[in-house]
């Protein structure tokens, strides 16, 4: 099987040494039949992007791109640096739903701790859909959901009507939520404007119309938010005679934990990685474990003193990579919305008691 043309011009340009911008790059190869690109945005925290990757490497300039060769057709991934320190965009023209892209995102998985996907939270992933607002409707094809207390998936599609629009994002999510699901995918479209796919663990399809709103809007806003995740989990270690950080809070729609066999499942999530041993330090009323990472020896402690939220303390080696897996692990694992620093009480003075 030949390489598409996106993957033909990339892999030409790349051994030229000079691959044109992205954009430029799908107009060059626009035609029939139609190729979606596919974008995975990722968190470098050590190392280079490919290194776990296997495949023929060229580099130009501060972008690298690399060809994998496959028994069911070779292709070529892009990786392109964003505006945002250590936030790359992973992009290729294999879609999403193809074993190759599957064969992506597992080597993805082994990359953890240097190399990570980032899980949006709920509103990051609400606005993607409502900044295209500024360019017409915006009307869900299809959406991906899956069950907050279970694994189960449901998909929904709109069919096309001519007497109303289908469902905009926010009426599309929260039908959703109603149905006690949370979103994973978006298929959304904006008339002679754009056909894109959206999903919640960082990544976006293109599949036709402007490429700069693309571009400019979904592509930017996927590299905003992973700059955030990045930020907020860089430096939380402990140190030495210093104040401990606030925990990583996870928060869900929720109150999912509110026995010893409901917490049981985060114990039994903390058990699935092969990276990860546990030790349980207290099991009821609430639940504390203790967590290594044996990629790089990073210790935490998880804790669930509230039904509706997890928390995740790191220890005295912590590295940012490993916090940003095992915490994106559980918010995906429990359908949670939001992950942000617990916010610590500030302590209340002698005086502020003596006069209060």
């Amino acid at each position: 099987m030949s390489m598409s043309r996106f993957d033909e011009a990339l892999w030409a340009a790349a051994n030229s040494g000079d691959i044109p911008a992205l954009g430029d790059l799908v107009k060059n190869v626009e035609g029939k039949p139609a190729e979606a690109i596919v974008v995975e945005t990722v968190i470098l925290n050590e190392g280079s992007i490919f290194d776990r990757f296997a495949g023929q490497l060229v580099n130009v300039g501060p972008r690298s791109v690399l060809q994998v060769f496959d028994d069911r057709g070779n292709f070529t991934l892009l990786a392109e640096p964003t505006t945002r320190e250590g936030i790359y965009h992973l992009i290729g023209s294999v879609p999403s739903s193809d074993g190759r892209w599957k064969r992506v995102e597992r080597t993805l998985v082994t990359s953890s701790p240097d190399l990570t996907p980032c899980f949006l939270n709920h509103d990051d992933f609400a606005d993607l859909g409502t900044s295209l607002s500024e360019f017409g409707a915006v009307e869900v094809r299809a959406m991906s959901a899956r069950h907050r207390l279970h694994t189960k998936s449901v998909t929904t599609t709109w069919q096309k009507l001519e007497s109303q629009l289908r469902p905009d994002p926010q009426t599309a999510i929260l039908e959703a939520e109603e149905a006690e699901t949370s979103v994973r995918t978006l298929r959304l479209h904006i008339s002679e404007v754009l056909d894109v796919h959206l999903r919640r663990l960082s990544g976006a399809t293109y599949y036709g119309g402007d490429f700069g709103v693309f571009s400019s809007i979904i592509l930017a806003r996927l590299a905003d938010a992973a700059f955030r995740r990045r930020n907020l989990m860089h430096g939380r270690a402990r140190q030495v005679a210093q104040p401990t950080p606030a925990p990583i809070q996870i928060t869900l729609p929720v109150p999912a934990f509110k026995s010893a066999s409901d917490t049981a499942r985060v114990i039994e999530e903390l058990a699935a990685p092969q990276r990860l041993s546990h030790a349980v330090l207290h099991r009821n009323p609430y639940l504390q474990v203790s967590v290594i990472d044996h990629s790089d020896g990073s210790n935490f402690d998880v804790l669930v003193t509230r039904p509706d939220t997890i928390e995740v303390q790191p220890g005295f080696r912590a590295s940012a990579g490993a916090l940003t897996a095992l915490v994106q692990q559980l918010t995906d694992r429990f359908a949670a919305e939001d992950i942000r620093e617990r916010k610590v009480a500030a302590p209340v003075s002698l005086y502020s008691l003596m006069s209060g």
